[in-house]
This record gives structure tokens, C-alpha cells and sequence, in this order.
């Protein structure tokens, strides 16, 4: 089956697969395939290569990272959308790497679907485990894409200005992603193709991952209410960390805690050693400290969408 970059289609998905699996010689490679549910995979795109040395280990990951997502396609793409890669990376962000170190991977961990629509983006955990916060993009918002040839670096440059740059994309990833998606953008103008967004890159309601407009913090769609991010700013600025603990950044916040703590001890050392000589020493230190903190915190909780149900909980 040739590869078909037309954004709008119209596929039968078991003839899809059927005539994809025919065309495979390795038993074991048709049994990767067959892991996978029934969902509209445009199989020749998502596995562009079928034979040569490390293959298998190639099919086995993305059939590892398509099952991790499989619960949420069906309720997250639209009618006609289909899923053409999938790939991984971590969001670089220079304020967070400086502050957070290498947590800063940790917590940035992001799995991209590029559809024949968009490219959607999940926050994820261990294992590839989508998060609370989501994203898309769609083709018709991007005004340049391209990946590293050396580095395992992917940069949206979008119509708006923004600009988000991404780590870690594996290897066999990135020559076919910078093709798909630089033909996607064409396709999309020569088309005249523009979905329906808010901004270049839309939050995504966590419960039905309908496109959110910016600073609206309720799906009109199911009625789920989303953290506003004054709410964890203040209660960081009361307590370090405080605010983390709310938005489910669990490890995070005791990071946080710990380093906090240290400080703590210091300063009641010095209170107990200097008496209330030290207070305004104490003060002035704890203001930087909770003021860095609610600033990261506020942050944090502006990257994306955190339904109130969710809070205190770590996802």
C-alpha cells in the first residue's frame, strides 16, 4: 500500500491492516501488529520500515507506545482522523533546566500522535502513561518544522512566534517525522485545510480532550472544571511546595520539601543563636523562598489543564 499524505480520508482500517500484514514476511512482526486494537492506524506510515537489522526492536517500541495510548483514541480523535506516527521526546525548557535540574526531564516527558489533522501531545509518566495535561497542534498553525540530524532535537516554530523545542526524540524517529510533518503543512495550504483552535497550540480538556481556549478553566463540552493557577501560586506562597502537592506533582513537591526543610533548620539555628536580632535576616529569606516558589509553582500550573478532581492526587 503506498503512503497517502491527503489530509481528509475516507480508509477501511481491517482492509488497512490486512493488506499491511500481507505484505509482511516476519511472523514475528505480524504478531507485533496484531497486539494492537482496532483503531484507524494508517500501518504503512506509522511502520515505514519492514525489514533490515533492528527492525524488530523498532516495531516492538512503537506497538508499546501505541498500546500506552490506545484507551485514549477513541474518545480524543475526530470523525476521519487517523493516527500516522507516534514518536516521544521531552520538552526543553531553559527556566525549568536551570531550577529543576534534571527533574526538568522528568517532569517534561511528552508522546506525540501526529494524525492526519494535527499532532497531539500528552504529558506522561513512567511507562509512557499519559498524565493530566495535553495538547495539540494543528498542521495549518506551524510555520516551520524540523528535527536534528546529530541531536535528538524537534522545534515547532508556529505561526504565533512561539516556539517549543523538544529532546530526546529517538533516533529512527526523527528523519520520517520531519518529512510527514513538513509534507502535512504543505498539504494543509495546498487544501486550503484549517481546523477549528483557539491558538496555534490549544490546552486540551483532560476528561474529553476538546480544545480549550486560553485562561478558561471549564470544559463547556462535559462540565469538568480545571485548577486556575492563582490557587496553587498562593497556597506555594504560603508554603513552599504546598502548591505543588495540589496540582499532583507529588514528586516534585517533595523535592521541593526536602530542600525547603534544610533551609528551615538553618534558619532556626540562626534564630535560636542570634535571638530576634535575625528576624528581619529570617524574613527576608523566607520571602525570596516562598516568592521563588509560587513563581515556579504558577508556572507549572499554567503548561496545561488539571482537572479539580485530580488535585492532591499524583498523575
Amino acid at each position: 500500500m503506498s503512503i497517502d499524505n491527503t489530509i481528509v480520508v475516507n480508509r477501511d482500517y481491517e482492509e488497512v491492516r490486512a493488506s499491511f500484514l500481507e505484505a509482511l514476511d516476519d511472523d514475528k512482526l505480524k504478531g507485533e501488529v496484531n497486539d494492537l486494537g482496532s483503531q484507524p492506524y494508517f500501518l504503512p506510515q506509522i511502520f515505514p520500515k519492514t525489514k533490515g537489522v533492528g527492525v524488530r526492536r523498532l516495531f516492538k517500541k512503537k506497538v508499546a507506545l501505541l498500546q500506552t495510548i490506545e484507551p485514549l483514541l477513541e474518545r480524543m480523535l475526530f470523525a476521519g482522523e487517523e493516527v500516522r506516527f507516534a514518536s516521544s521526546g521531552i520538552y526543553c525548557n531553559l527556566a525549568e533546566q536551570y531550577f529543576l535540574g534534571a527533574f526538568s526531564s522528568y517532569i517534561n516527558r511528552t508522546v506525540f500522535i501526529f494524525t492526519n489533522y494535527r499532532i497531539i501531545l500528552l504529558n506522561v509518566g513512567k511507562n509512557a502513561k499519559p498524565l493530566q495535561m495535553k495538547w495539540h497542534i494543528p498542521y495549518d498553525q506551524i510555520k516551520k518544522f524540523s528535527t536534528g540530524g546529530l541531536s535528538s532535537s524537534m522545534v515547532f516554530k508556529l505561526k504565533d512566534k512561539k516556539r517549543y523545542t523538544f529532546s530526546s526524540m529517538p533516533s529512527f524517529d526523527r528523519k520520517p517525522a520531519k518529512a510527514f510533518v513538513n509534507e502535512m503543512i504543505m498539504r494543509a495550504q495546498k487544501e486550503e485545510f484549517h481546523m477549528p483552535s483557539f491558538e496555534c497550540r490549544d490546552n486540551l480538556c483532560p476528561s474529553c480532550y476538546t480544545p480549550i481556549p486560553k485562561s478558561i478553566y471549564a470544559c463547556e463540552k462535559c462540565g469538568d472544571k480545571f485548577i486556575q493557577p492563582k490557587k496553587p501560586t498562593l497556597m506555594s506562597l504560603c508554603l513552599p511546595c504546598l502548591g505543588d502537592f495540589y496540582m499532583g506533582h507529588r514528586a516534585l513537591g517533595v523535592m521541593e520539601l526536602l530542600g525547603y526543610s534544610f533551609m528551615w533548620v538553618i534558619l532556626a539555628g540562626r534564630l535560636i543563636a542570634s535571638g530576634t536580632s535575625a528576624l528581619p535576616f529570617v524574613g527576608f529569606i523566607l520571602l525570596i523562598e516562598h516568592g521563588f516558589d509560587a513563581i515556579l509553582t504558577n508556572h507549572m500550573a499554567k503548561k496545561g489543564l488539571v482537572s479539580v478532581s485530580k488535585a492532591w492526587k499524583a498523575h
